[in-house]
């Protein structure tokens, strides 16, 4: 897992704007109420790459970033996988 807090500077060329395929429930508190996540999916040139958004104590974000998979279902997997696994990087 990759954290990055900016994923235009990472996917995307020519001013382009990262547009985002899919988003889950939107943002959710951790188990012990010290943070909130937000997983989504933001659709790059050939693929779509799962996210998660991670905010302690009402703060900027974090993002972590998985690798780019060819399908959305597959996207949609991983980035719900990044939502129940993330405490655990």
């Amino acid at each position: 897992m990759l954290f990055e807090p900016d994923l235009q500077s990472n996917f995307f060329h020519n001013d382009a704007t990262p547009s985002v395929a899919w988003s889950g429930t939107g943002w959710q508190a951790s188990q012990d109420g010290t943070a909130e996540i937000k997983a989504y999916v933001v659709e790059v040139p050939d693929g779509f790459v799962p996210a998660l958004d991670v905010s302690y104590g009402g703060g900027d974000p974090d993002t972590a970033l998985s690798e780019k998979l060819e399908t959305i279902e597959a996207a949609i997997a991983a980035a719900e996988t990044l939502a129940s696994d993330w405490h655990s990087a």
